[in-house]
């Protein structure tokens, strides 16, 4: 059997697939079904209890004409913004 080059052996320490692969064995045996089960519906709800408040809380003012362009977003900030993304 013949021995690894410093350069074959350095590739395949820094093989960033084994990196992967070692991380989704790390995930599929760390119990994460577990924890995903327990935690999704109580984020779930907080989540959407946030985004309802800060959504109420926007202050988008009156748009008495269709703003096609989205020119009229000056004094909208960047929560307002990702709040009023999808329509009521």
């Amino acid at each position: 059997m013949r021995r690894q080059s410093l350069i074959e052996r350095t590739k395949s320490f820094l093989n960033p697939l084994d990196f992967l692969l070692w991380l989704s064995e790390e995930f599929e045996t760390s119990g994460w079904d577990h924890l995903e089960k327990e935690w999704a519906i109580p984020i779930g709800i907080t989540l959407n209890l946030v985004f309802s408040i800060a959504r109420a809380n926007v202050n988008t003012g009156s748009r008495s004409y269709d703003d096609v362009f989205g020119d009229a977003t000056e004094g909208l900030s960047w929560v307002g913004w990702l709040v009023c993304l999808t329509p009521y």
